[in-house]
């Protein structure tokens, strides 16, 4: 029927028609050929001819059965669906010349999927038999799928079995605490996530485990106590548009002055009110903790941080557009430890309120953010500190602080000759702290003002920026308290001369280079009257320039070349030490090198040069090393890594001289049960040689020092995804 059709439209057209027509059906069968050629090697070899689906274009629902059918024999030699990035083929029955899935337990992915079908050869070879397209259709509201419960659960367990063997060291003094050891480590997470009816709930544990004592979790909190399993993180969540509710770790704040980011384990919650305002609610332990004691974090209402926060859209369609943010917290801190940090500190307690707005319009050329907060802090009284000897009273104190940033695009992307675009933007910042201004939610350094301007200009390839920034604390005066004031002036320039003239043509061998200067001054304005201070000398005054240069050149697509110098002055101001002055340059040159496939090369050479002016000493270093990494040596996954380094170092006067040597070689093979992201089964090994070599004289000092060593390192890895 197809060939009469052909024939008779061949016969009612002219010559010309006629051999387009032929011409075109001879590439539909070559084309058609090819493909089958290239994705239908397992076809070949088992005798598929086709191969289709139950499912067409218009889609299915996400509960609906699906099938894959086969008009030939079954992938004898095995075979494997996957779903997007999901392996399915447990879920599929396999009957005679077809695959069958039935979505009971979990439905299908709404919107649009690929679904692939694999043969599997010699038990791990995997190759690509047919890709469809399945639309999975949105179950319409209060239809039984919309009802249907989805669980997705995730675990992954990672155990590693390391060990070093140290063969040689001296002097006897340098002897590892441990010289052969072997050691197990572990992590383990699991994730699982329930959705039905617009709600999700899911949640995330994550552990962590050493058969080491002193690399156990909270070794450095609990000691010897420390289990050698632990709760690292965890967090559940419970969730519906844009209501939110969560218990673990979480992060809350935006206000940069009052609470910025805390992270700590805790309770959050998200209330939308309306379509333009949104209410967030925090309570959190006052210092990060893990473990399953105080598993909720909130146990110790003396060591807690509590924040809420009220926001509103003032432009729904064009969210940001005008946003208001008022912030409400309050902290109360015991001189506890972070489970990783040891600190004394004092009690202490602070609350406040800030607001913030953030401005933008449609096109996006002015920005504005700003804001104001205040904050009264306490420093509670701790008869530690005391020790029966009478202090002086700390009074609480309310202070404020504020800060504004406002960015204008004077100029953007104007398409001016060659389609090159060109912008040019203006940035002004605003900071001011008053003195004693204290949170115990955020990092901010009181008693300080800043003012910061910066200009950013761009021309295709060329950018340029420049900024200038001011700052100065004491800002009360206080006369007795020394006065420091900071000025900085920073640019940088880009551009490629390769692609200066016709960037559609760019000019090989030509280097992209880069220029940045910087230049800090820092001095006191005055003599402080009473206190120490009896001298100018005691005042500070020094000035500090740096010279950048950048060069990369691409000579091939395999072969780089790059070169950067770097120079530095350190000019003292201060009367009786302006010949206190230091100078520095630096010289270094890479190459790369991925000509060979799998093998890449790297070689670096560098010099540093300081002088200090004051003494007359200049000390050089020189430094050159390579490296060397082989991917699929001799089999595949089979990786080989080396690098060796030497630096030699001394003054010019020769009175002080240092060698040392580094040699890392390194073996590695990665192997995984599964094709590439669809793993199950993935496990490591390692093995590593390090070698060092290391001398110093000291011939003022008569010193002279000589230190080696030599081990082996090994590891073994099992991951379960």
């Amino acid at each position: 029927m197809a060939s009469k059709i052909i024939r008779e439209s061949i016969g009612s057209v002219d010559w010309r028609r006629r051999m387009i027509l032929i011409s075109y059906a001879f590439l539909v069968v070559n084309l058609t050929y090819w493909q089958n050629l290239l994705t239908g090697n397992a076809q070949q070899r088992y005798g598929i001819t086709n191969v289709t689906a139950s499912f067409s274009e218009k889609g299915v629902k996400p509960n609906e059965k699906i099938e894959v059918r086969f008009d030939g024999d079954i992938l004898p030699g095995g075979y494997a669906v996957v779903l997007n990035d999901t392996d399915l083929t447990a879920m599929f029955e396999r009957d005679e010349d077809r695959l069958t899935y039935l979505p009971v337990l979990f439905p299908l992915p709404v919107g649009e999927n690929k679904l692939r079908v694999y043969s599997i050869e010699n038990g791990n070879t995997w190759r690509l038999v047919r890709e469809l397209d399945l639309k999975v259709a949105e179950p319409k509201s209060g239809s039984p799928e919309a009802t249907k419960t989805k669980v997705d659960f995730t675990p992954s367990i990672s155990i590693n079995f390391k060990g070093e063997r140290n063969i040689n060291f001296f002097p006897e003094s340098a002897r590892p605490q441990r010289p052969a050891f072997t050691d197990t480590a572990g992590q383990a997470s699991f994730q699982i996530k329930v959705t039905k009816a617009g709600w999700s709930i899911g949640g995330q544990f994550d552990l962590a485990g050493s058969s080491r004592q002193n690399e156990a979790l909270r070794f450095g909190e609990l000691g010897d106590r420390a289990p050698s399993v632990d709760l690292s993180s965890y967090r559940i969540e419970a969730a519906k548009g844009r209501f939110k509710a969560e218990l673990g770790h979480i992060s809350f704040g935006s206000q940069r002055h009052l609470i910025n980011g805390f992270s700590s384990r805790g309770l959050g919650l998200t209330i939308p009110i309306g379509k333009q305002n949104e209410l967030t609610f925090s309570a959190m332990n006052g210092t990060s903790i893990v473990g399953f004691d105080n598993f909720a974090g909130l146990s110790r209402s003396s060591h807690q941080i509590l924040g809420i926060t009220f926001a509103r859209e003032f432009i729904k369609e064009r969210p940001g557009g005008l946003r208001l943010e008022v912030t409400a917290m309050r902290g109360s801190l015991l001189p506890l430890d972070n489970f990783n940090q040891r600190t004394v500190n004092d009690a202490e307690r602070s609350y406040g309120g800030t607001f913030r707005i953030q401005f933008k319009d449609k096109q996006e050329r002015i920005r504005f953010d700003g804001g104001y907060t205040s904050s009264r802090f306490t420093n509670r009284a701790d008869a530690l500190l005391s020790q029966g000897v009478q202090l002086t009273q700390i009074r609480a104190v309310t202070r404020g602080a504020r800060f504004l940033e406002l960015s204008f695009n004077i100029i953007k992307d104007k398409k001016l000759f060659d389609e090159r675009k060109f912008g040019l933007s203006g940035t002004f910042r605003h900071e001011e702290i008053e003195p004693l201004f204290r949170s115990v939610a955020a990092s901010s350094q009181a008693d300080q003002q800043q003012n910061q301007f910066e200009i950013a200009a761009n021309f295709g390839d060329i950018s340029f920026n420049w900024g200038h920034l001011r700052s100065n604390d004491n800002l009360e005066n206080i006369l007795s308290i020394l006065r420091t004031l900071n000025r900085r002036h920073y640019a940088s320039f880009a551009f490629s001369p390769g692609t200066l003239f016709d960037p559609k043509k760019p000019i090989k061998y030509l280097p992209r280079l880069s220029y940045t200067y910087e230049r800090v001054h820092q001095f006191g304005d005055r003599l402080p009257i009473g206190g120490q201070f009896n001298s100018l000398s005691q005042v500070p005054d020094q000035e500090n320039v740096v010279h950048s240069l950048n060069a990369e050149l691409p000579i091939t697509d395999k072969i780089r070349f790059a070169y950067r110098f770097n120079q530095a002055f350190q000019d003292s101001r201060q009367p009786g030490r302006e010949r206190a002055d230091l100078g520095s340059n630096v010289n270094s040159f890479n190459v790369s090198i991925s000509h060979f496939r799998d093998v890449q090369i790297g070689f670096d050479l560098s010099r540093e040069s300081q002088r200090n002016l004051e003494t007359g000493r200049v000390d050089q270093q020189w430094r050159i090393g390579s490296n060397i990494s082989i991917m699929n040596l001799v089999v595949k996954n089979v990786s080989f890594n080396t690098n060796i380094s030497s630096t030699i170092a001394g003054d010019l006067t020769n009175i002080t001289d240092s060698r040392n040597i580094e040699y890392d070689a390194q073996l590695s093979y990665r192997f995984g049960i599964g094709k590439k992201k669809y793993r199950k089964f993935e496990t490591q090994f390692f093995i590593r040689y390090s070698n060092r070599y290391g001398s110093r004289i000291d011939r003022l000092f008569v010193i002279r020092d000589i230190n080696r060593f030599q081990g082996f390192n090994a590891g073994l890895t099992f991951n379960i995804l």
